[in-house]
């Protein structure tokens, strides 16, 4: 799961003593309290999407983005072909 899915986690199996992290929309969806905000210990950290599609996604020019990809594979010769 990712951060939402831990949110839902906590609230659809009813725990009590455990915390998510979790964004507030996630909380918000679940009915958790929201104990604090901007915990990050980095300023710069922001989650990112991606999106795939078969067809051409526009995305407006004044919406700032970024796209980061991380991937592995097996270490032999022609890997990223």
């Amino acid at each position: 799961y990712d951060t939402a899915g831990s949110a839902k986690l906590v609230s659809e199996g009813k725990l009590t003593g455990v915390a998510a992290i979790s964004s507030e929309i996630a909380a918000t969806t679940y009915g958790l309290d929201i104990l604090d905000r901007g915990i990050e210990d980095d300023s710069n950290n922001f989650t990112r999407f991606l999106l795939l599609s078969t067809k051409p996604v526009r995305v407006p020019y004044t919406l700032k983005s970024k796209t980061s990809i991380v991937f592995s594979l097996h270490n032999v010769a022609g890997g990223v072909f």
